[in-house]
């Protein structure tokens, strides 16, 4: 009994440390990242289950360690609003979402794949996230095309050809190209905007010479064309790569706004040239105590475990308690209306019995839904 008074009164003393210094660190939870929550933020409001549970003869190991890990969802969750993919080769751009709906908050999952179709791993950002000294450096009006080069030449079924170009602002890549004995035609970047513009012209036809002016048009809207250029199909251009290769990464990835226009704009830079792709997904905002919400029931009771304890090593999980000789035990948990989880028969935080169990596992929590034996 004195032990167990002292064990008591121990963690009693801790809490209320926990509690002072709470009081006094009021930022001990970054609200900026908000990724992590404290075991002591939980106890706050939850002290009568963390003192029952750390007084139980058998302790789960993790109770201590993250109350998030079993209860609160630390990541964004939501439906995919919309994938998009642009097939411009660039190494620093700037993508446009116009189209996104400024009352809803989304990450957007970020990827560039390079030109041996490598991707990267993704990053993210969520377009809520303001960057003033992006804005204010990148909204310049286009006034020159410079350096518009040929870099490749390639031949296969059809020829396929890399143009080049360079801006002073950041702007669209868009070449219109056209032979003496066809129409014109027009590839266009769409909301990606760049100063170092690289484009594929695909499907072009063999010993063929064509036409062409590269275009490029600002956040404003101004344009500006350059001189026509000549692509002669029956010459073979490669490119010069003597470096060693390097698999494709995200170097710098910021979200923006400029003023008047819709939407949200996202720089992306790479450590080479690369296609670009983004996904957006809708996301709920998150709060200090509980990140993006509570887990779902039959996360906190069943996957969650499985994660560290291997399912199927006992009692089925995730069936009813139904059957001619079963019935649902009122004295366990179940979840939507009869559903078998881990913590039916085994109490999360820990227990005075092994293993957790709720009751004798030996006999008498077996008999609390088999009444007429096995």
């Amino acid at each position: 009994m004195i032990s167990t008074f002292h064990k008591s009164g121990f963690y009693i003393l801790l809490i209320a440390f926990a509690f002072i210094l709470l009081s006094f660190c009021p930022n001990y939870i970054s609200t900026a990242d908000a990724i992590e929550i404290s075991s002591l933020e939980c106890i706050k409001c939850h002290e009568k289950v963390y003192l029952e549970a750390i007084n139980y003869t058998y302790q789960h190991s993790i109770l201590k360690e993250a109350c998030t890990h079993c209860h609160v969802r630390v990541k964004p969750q939501g439906e995919t609003y919309s994938t998009m993919n642009f097939s411009t080769f660039q190494k620093e751009q700037i993508v446009h979402l116009d189209d996104i709906d400024p009352e809803q908050v989304y990450q957007a999952e970020v990827m560039v794949t390079d030109e041996r179709g490598t991707r990267c791993l993704p990053k993210r950002v969520k377009t809520d996230i303001d960057d003033p000294s992006e804005r204010n450096s990148q909204y310049t009006d286009i006034k020159t095309i410079s350096n518009v080069t040929i870099d490749e030449v390639k031949k296969g079924g059809f020829v396929r050809a890399v143009l080049s170009w360079n801006t002073n602002a950041y702007s669209t890549s868009e070449v219109v190209y056209w032979s003496d004995k066809g129409r014109k035609s027009k590839f266009r970047s769409g909301r990606i905007f760049s100063k170092k513009h690289s484009v594929i012209l695909p499907g072009l036809r063999h010993r063929t010479q064509y036409k062409f002016q590269v275009v490029s048009k600002d956040f404003s809207g101004n344009m500006i064309e350059s001189d026509e250029y000549t692509l002669d199909t029956s010459k073979n251009i490669a490119k010069s790569d003597n470096s060693k290769y390097k698999p494709p990464t995200i170097t710098h990835l910021t979200a923006f706004t400029i003023k008047g226009q819709p939407g949200v704009f996202l720089k992306v830079f790479a450590n080479k040239a690369a296609e670009l792709s983004v996904k957006l997904i809708e996301i709920k905002d998150r709060d200090t105590k509980h990140g993006f919400g509570l887990l779902d029931p039959i996360v906190t009771m069943i996957d969650t475990c499985t994660k560290c304890h291997p399912r199927g090593t006992s009692h089925p999980v995730g069936v009813k308690a139904t059957g001619r000789k079963i019935r649902t035990p009122d004295e366990l948990p179940t979840i939507d209306d009869g559903i078998i989880t881990c913590v039916t028969c085994h109490s999360p935080h820990g227990g005075d019995n092994a293993f957790f169990a709720r009751f004798d596992r030996n006999k008498d929590i077996c008999i609390l839904c088999h009444i007429g034996g096995y």
